[in-house]
């Protein structure tokens, strides 16, 4: 915004003091920007409503039959998943337990990324494991 040889940002800039009309003109200036970008967002939403109300529409639902087939191929994918370590046999039962549970719900693509996790389970380390699986950097650790 300009006016008369003022521009509001250089002003800010040099830290100059603004006059009220000066003061008055940017805080109009950024009332309206922000009701621009408020607008922009607003129909940002719509539009994603309108989206999400089409694809509900498309949407069939399943039965409880296909429901527990879908569950039990996920299962039994995860306790497949879950032997393939040879430490898994030797845990206790709700560890291997566990261990179906984070397969089932990381997937093994994720979870074979614990490998400072899986290592500390292997190791016995079980507070180890709980450690790493919640540290940040578990997914680069040997």
């Amino acid at each position: 915004m300009t006016g008369r040889g003022f521009t509001w940002r250089q002003a800010l800039k040099e830290e100059r003091a603004l006059s009220a009309a000066q003061l008055a003109a940017v805080i109009g200036y950024l009332a309206g920007e922000l009701a621009g970008r408020a607008r922009g967002r607003a129909r940002e939403a719509e539009s994603l409503a309108r989206h999400i109300r089409a694809a509900e529409q498309r949407v069939q639902p399943i039965t409880e039959e296909q429901c527990d087939q879908f569950f039990e191929g996920d299962y039994t994918a995860a306790l497949l998943a879950a032997h393939q370590y040879a430490w898994f046999d030797g845990l206790d039962e709700v560890r291997r337990r566990l261990i179906i549970c984070l397969e089932f719900n990381m997937g093994p693509r994720v979870f074979g990324e614990f490998k400072g996790t899986q290592a500390a389970i292997q190791a016995g380390e079980f507070d180890e494991a709980v450690h790493n699986a919640s540290a940040a950097g578990d997914f680069i650790s040997a």
